[in-house]
């Protein structure tokens, strides 16, 4: 699970979250009897003039645009503190305790066949450093620790936990993608700013994509729990990588489960030690923005048109991550994108890699050269940014670092 899949579940559990307060603040409102009432979502609703409809867009910004909606959608809006609240109303519901869920899937690769199989391990094996998560990278007085992360609750999260609290409790400085102080400011952002997450200017979804698509579209999001009239302002990036989620797996993220990285971040946070994010909180909104329009409709297409179900996906991606295979695991992500994603695939790829990997790692080695030599530092970060000529590890081994593997129960110095 990548860093940018993080900040759409996190996202939208900061919605649930917001919920949650605003039903202690407010009673329910009951509905006049000349008021229509969804009872999908349960809330009153009412009639949006046509000659008020511009006054209404300008507040509410979610306000659907009628061009493509249904009459219906056309027709209605809730009354209070703004249409957001339809999306928190859902997720709320969604918001079940994880143990609840069953959203296991089945590992694709051993019933891929022989000779396909091969060849992507063969592809993978001849990358610097193509498995492990727990590595040490020494040069003189500088040491990292570095543990490659998934970014959500798995299985073996709390022993992650309990392996790696002693190696950062002993560092002079930690490092993750986002520390837990900058998480909890990006969550409050996100609550207020809906151009994180959604259109704000422009054509919205059903004006980008043609009929059929949108339609397709419109019961995918409706599976997730998302109205149409909703997911019609998401930014496409946003929507594709929903669409990687199943509908289990986003009522199970939406529990609250935490992930190693936050766990670890917020461990440290309470006892006083010092914690970084790696790069500005916003990096990983900035670099999905950067993808054109056109790119980002082409990936909620791919996503459409994947004939993978996304349970049997992320099971074949835990099971690779736990196993340690980080170069196989990003291999196999490049080969389903390059079989499914029509004729311009493979350098669609090769730029979502320089933007999320080759880029960000280069910068991530200058911040920590520049900042923690001399100190022993951990970092944890996302698995995928490991391996590879293009990775942490190799970065580091071409400015003189010593590489060396370790395991989680080796003991912190």
């Amino acid at each position: 699970m990548r860093l940018e899949d993080r900040i759409v579940m996190r996202s939208l559990l900061v919605l649930v979250r917001r919920q949650r307060h605003r039903q202690r603040r407010h009673a329910r409102v009951q509905p006049r009897a000349h008021q229509p009432v969804d009872y999908d979502l349960g809330h009153e609703l009412r009639y949006i003039p046509p000659s008020t409809k511009k006054a209404s867009q300008a507040k509410y910004p979610f306000y659907p645009r009628p061009e493509r909606a249904s009459l219906r959608e056309q027709a209605l809006t809730r009354t209070g503190p703004g249409p957001l609240r339809f999306l928190l109303t859902f997720l709320f519901l969604l918001a079940t305790p994880l143990h609840a869920f069953d959203c296991s899937g089945t590992d694709l690769l051993p019933q891929m066949p022989t000779e396909e199989r091969l060849k992507l391990e063969a592809r993978a094996g001849i990358a610097p450093y193509p498995e492990g998560l727990f590595w040490r990278a020494t040069r003189g007085d500088t040491e990292f620790t570095l543990f490659g992360t998934y970014h959500i609750a798995h299985q073996a999260t709390a022993d992650q936990l309990d392996a790696l609290l002693p190696h950062a409790q002993a560092a002079e400085l930690s490092y993750f993608e986002m520390s837990y102080p900058d998480l909890q400011a990006f969550e409050r952002r996100a609550t207020t700013d809906a151009s994180i997450m959604f259109i704000t200017d422009g054509p919205t979804l059903p004006e980008l994509l043609d009929e059929d698509d949108w339609q397709r579209l419109r019961a995918a999001m409706a599976e997730r729990g998302i109205p149409s009239f909703m997911a019609a302002k998401f930014k496409p990036i946003f929507v594709s990588m929903m669409l990687g989620l199943s509908p289990c797996q986003i009522k199970a993220q939406t529990s609250g489960e935490k992930g190693i990285d936050e766990r670890l971040s917020r461990a440290l946070h309470e006892t006083g030690q010092p914690g970084r994010s790696i790069e500005d909180v916003m990096t990983t909104v900035h670099v999905l923005d950067s993808f054109s329009e056109a790119e980002q409709i082409a990936m909620i297409k791919l996503s459409l048109d994947l004939p993978i179900d996304p349970d049997d996906l992320q099971e074949t991606m835990l099971q690779l991550y736990l196993a340690g295979r980080v170069s196989l695991l990003w291999e196999f992500g490049r080969s389903l994108s390059i079989q499914y994603g029509g004729p311009t695939a493979e350098a669609d790829f090769a730029k979502f890699e320089d933007v999320l990997l080759t880029k960000r790692n280069r910068a991530w080695v200058e911040e920590l050269e520049a900042n923690a030599t001399g100190k022993k530092v951990f970092v944890a970060v996302g698995a995928g940014h490991l391996p590879g000529e293009i990775g942490l590890l190799r970065r580091l081994e071409q400015r003189g670092y010593t590489i060396a593997p370790l395991t989680l129960d080796a003991k912190a110095d």
